[in-house]
């Protein structure tokens, strides 16, 4: 059999400069072996291995890393997938499936020099097979070969069932095997799975609070919503809220892609929560990156609909959730507050968010059940008619200007190695945990304006390095900092 990469028009520019680092790349390979293992019905087990100079025969002159899973192999129908770059793998019933581009192929390539090796066994009565990838494979057939198992240096890869490794030769380097390894405990989906680096385990992050509930029946939604939410112990840049078709169990996109044209607000747009919302057939109104949902989704009653389930039920629940809103007692927030005037007066106010209105009809009554963490079933006590529901109010947080671009401010700790970062798209959090952060918080007596400019700084920081070129100068990322500050705080 042959493989053959074929990239959908414009891709290849596309995805340039798609991964920042190497655990980034990593990652991905970790989560389609993931997917691979979900596929097959087993729980996912990924087994990262960081290979010596000569350690291995496929690499006998540089270092080599493999990423083996315990997947459904390489069917012939997986490998007509798997050749289309920007094409998913994986057909039918998604539940659980986290890659959605088809671009793992890609981290693999960069991951060493423009070339890997595919290794696996599809059919565990048949034998193990290989085959070699890189850029060429875009115009040239490339065919499988055999691969006897009892060949000195294969003796590692499993004796039975089906798998695939990833085999990376001449591996560039980048990262250790103890950073990887935690790394990837803060890239890694929320979901069960069991990943070694060189024999380690990867840690799971812990939830700290979590919640599922199901609504009624919404008959323009073909059902009710079903909503899995969380709080994590320690807060990663990818984290999300996902919309997920319900059918297909296909993530669709994540609410913050589509939080302005449905115009959402309230506690379920807080950048702390991670999970999923579950609707009946959200796949078909996918944008073509399937990364938000197309315009005319919301003008329509399914949109509509959706909407005004979101805002009640979603918020609802949120709220239960998170318990009294972060930040509101704080000095730093304070401080944020005493000084959106400087950001008004430098680049003009921020945008008004969309006004309240009362939701229509939901075709249901507002009541559901909810599942506590134990997975205890409980349905509301006060069940009300359309008529009495009420939408929360538009957010209370701080919204401030930067350039072109509005944000909210929200203040908590985050694993960040900055004392403010972006998240989310439209957020700003201070990093309450930052060492930078307390320091000049802990100082009572210092002048006002000390704590003026570091806030300020600290917010300008976040915008430049969340709308930064990739790869950009670092003295021109400085030059932006400091020009947008003089536009705030004059000489």
């Amino acid at each position: 059999m042959e493989m053959q990469l074929v990239a959908k028009a414009g891709l290849m520019k596309a995805l340039s400069g798609l991964y920042s680092s190497v655990e980034d790349e990593v990652a991905e390979l970790v989560i389609n072996g993931l997917d691979a293992a979900t596929l097959a019905g087993h729980p996912p087990v990924i087994k990262i291995r960081f290979w010596a100079p000569g350690e291995h025969p496929l690499s006998p002159n540089g270092p080599a890393l493999s990423v083996l899973d315990n997947g459904t192999g390489f069917t012939p129908e997986v490998i007509r997938r798997y050749c289309q770059l920007g094409e998913s793998a994986w057909l039918g019933n998604q539940r659980g499936i986290h890659g959605r581009h088809g671009i793992g192929k890609l981290a693999a390539m960069a991951l060493g020099l423009g070339t890997y090796i595919i290794i696996t066994r599809a059919d565990p009565t048949q034998g193990i097979a290989m085959v070699q990838l890189n850029m060429d494979s875009l115009h040239t057939p490339t065919r499988w070969k055999k691969l006897k198992q009892e060949r000195p240096g294969f003796e590692y890869l499993p004796k039975e069932g089906t798998f695939t490794e990833i085999f990376i030769p001449n591996f560039r380097g980048g990262t250790t095997a103890p950073k990887l390894q935690s790394q990837l405990t803060l890239r890694l989906p929320i979901s069960p799975w069991e990943v070694t680096v060189n024999g380690q385990h990867v840690l799971h992050r812990q939830f700290t609070a979590q919640l599922k509930f199901t609504s009624e029946h919404v008959h323009v939604l073909d059902g009710p919503i079903q909503l899995e939410l969380g709080i994590l112990d320690t807060e990663a840049a990818d984290d999300a809220v996902w919309l997920v078709d319900k059918e297909l169990g296909r993530l669709v996109c994540r609410l913050e892609s589509i939080r302005r044209a449905a115009g959402l607000r309230g506690a379920l747009c807080d950048p702390r929560l991670v999970g999923s919302i579950s609707v009946s057939g959200l796949a078909a109104f996918s944008t073509p990156d399937r990364d938000g949902l197309q315009a005319s989704f919301w003008s329509n009653q399914k949109g509509e609909a959706l909407r005004n389930a979101l805002m009640l039920w979603g918020n609802q629940e949120a709220t239960k959730l998170l318990g009294e809103e972060p930040g509101t007692n704080d000095g730093v927030m304070e401080l944020i507050q005493k000084h959106l005037g400087l950001f008004a007066t430098a680049f003009g106010a921020p945008a008004l968010l969309q006004g309240t209105t009362t939701p229509k009809q939901l075709g249901s009554r507002p009541h559901g059940k909810r599942e506590s963490s134990e997975g205890d079933t409980a349905t509301s006590r006060r069940e009300r008619t359309p008529r009495e529901q009420h939408p929360p109010q538009a957010s209370t947080k701080p919204r401030i200007r930067i350039a072109e671009r509005d944000y909210e401010v929200w203040t908590f700790t985050i694993l960040s190695e900055l004392p403010a970062e972006v998240r989310r798209g439209d957020v700003i959090v201070v990093n309450l945990g930052h060492p930078e952060v307390k320091r000049l918080m802990s100082r009572r007596h210092a002048a006002p304006l000390t704590f003026r400019d570091g806030m300020v700084r600290w917010l300008i920081e976040a915008h430049v390095i969340a709308t930064a070129e990739k790869n950009q100068e670092p003295s021109r990322t400085c030059a932006e900092i400091y020009s947008l500050y003089n536009r705030v705080i004059p000489k």
